[in-house]
């Protein structure tokens, strides 16, 4: 059994090599549980925001302070925490301590956000409705179609 709690940087490189099928067959539990896992350290905003800044590549603990507006103490714990899951890797040299993104799989999510914003940012899809609920929602019927 997978455990969700932790996952490892080789579980997580071994997302990007697990082969799910044709886009129609259901997604294996086993992927599902790391991408999971890989999802509930990614659900803060500040964690978020700090992956998306390392997309363009490695930057020094100061640099994505001073990007995201925390504290030194703050951001090096959000850096440790997405490092422990494999999210991030470290580089030191000298006194300096460098982030980098672990695996393709991020930039993946990553993808998927902005296409996600440009939806929203269109009109094409409303967000206001989540967290909302259920018997409040219109429901949309052409939000299945809408996905493909």
């Amino acid at each position: 059994m997978i455990d969700n709690k932790e996952l490892s940087p080789s579980a997580l490189d071994d997302l990007s090599r697990l082969d799910v099928g044709d886009e129609s067959d259901p997604i294996p539990i086993e992927l599902l549980t790391k991408i999971g896992a890989v999802l509930k350290t990614l659900g803060h905003p500040i964690r978020l925001q700090i992956v998306q800044y390392l997309a363009s590549g490695e930057r020094r603990v100061r640099d994505i302070q001073e990007h995201i507006g925390f504290i030194q103490a703050s951001t090096s714990q959000q850096l440790r925490i997405m490092s422990a899951k494999g999210i991030l890797v470290a580089r030191r040299e000298g006194t300096k301590v460098y982030y980098s993104l672990a695996n393709e799989f991020i930039l993946k999510i990553l993808d998927c956000l902005q296409s996600v914003n440009a939806k929203v940012q269109s009109g094409e899809w409303h967000i206001d409705q989540i967290g909302k609920p259920h018997k409040e929602i219109q429901h949309d019927r052409s939000f299945n179609r809408n996905l493909v």
